[in-house]
């Protein structure tokens, strides 16, 4: 059996070392071994089933996005397209189906900041909405995905949608910002959330289409009502 290190095997799952040492950990208890050649796929089902989370106890909030550090830390500090915090929470909670709040992400995230290197955040304050006054559209930057119908490598966006009152996200993976990508993008959204918001806030610098020949220039101002 290759054994392979634990930085890589985090880095094949998206988890975190210390959750890798925690799973071998157990393995090596249930009699497990990489000196050992695995047994009959019966008996290993029943030594790996007790090291499964029990499915009808929650897994608590900041061991959810400590087992996906990892990749939150890869959205938001890669060199190319990197997301705000708050949009990496979004596609790493639609991925994973995670069931901890925006909230107790944010405490994860504080804790982070010295890992990070990140100063102190400075004082803010947060602007309260009604529910269904206001959504918060972003678009981030994904990475390469090769097309199989036009044979070749695209780049991949996400279409991110935020309800600020509640924090109910919306996400659509996309490979155009231009205007039928985005129109499109919104009508879905608005079928998902099952209702049309009042007000859509955009960031302008972010937000923008891209067409033949014209300059990109955005598409929504900071307030649309």
């Amino acid at each position: 059996m290759t054994q392979l290190s634990i930085s890589k095997i985090s880095e094949r799952l998206s988890l975190a070392r210390k959750t890798v040492r925690r799973y071998l950990r157990k393995a090596e208890e249930a009699g497990l071994s990489w000196e050992e050649p695995l047994p009959e796929r019966e008996k290993l089902l029943d030594l790996l089933r007790p090291l499964l989370p029990d499915p009808s106890r929650a897994c608590p909030a900041q061991e959810q996005f400590e087992d996906h550090w990892p990749e939150l830390r890869e959205l938001v500090t890669r060199e190319t397209g990197p997301l705000k915090p708050k949009s990496a929470f979004g596609i790493v909670q639609q991925k994973y189906s995670l069931t901890a709040s925006y909230s107790s992400f944010k405490r994860f995230w504080r804790s982070k900041q010295e890992e990070l290197g990140e100063a102190d955040p400075a004082l803010t304050c947060r602007f309260e909405v009604d529910p269904g006054e206001e959504v918060q559209i972003d678009y981030g930057r994904m990475g390469l995905i090769y097309d199989r119908v036009e044979k070749r490598n695209r780049t991949v966006y996400a279409f991110i949608a935020t309800l600020s009152h509640s924090r109910f996200t919306f996400v659509e993976l996309t490979y155009s910002q231009d205007q039928k990508s985005f129109v499109g993008s919104n009508v879905r959204m608005v079928e998902f959330f099952g209702g049309v918001p009042r007000r859509v806030v955009a960031l302008p610098h972010q937000l923008s289409y891209r067409s033949r020949g014209v300059a990109s220039s955005p598409i929504l101002p900071a307030a649309v009502p």
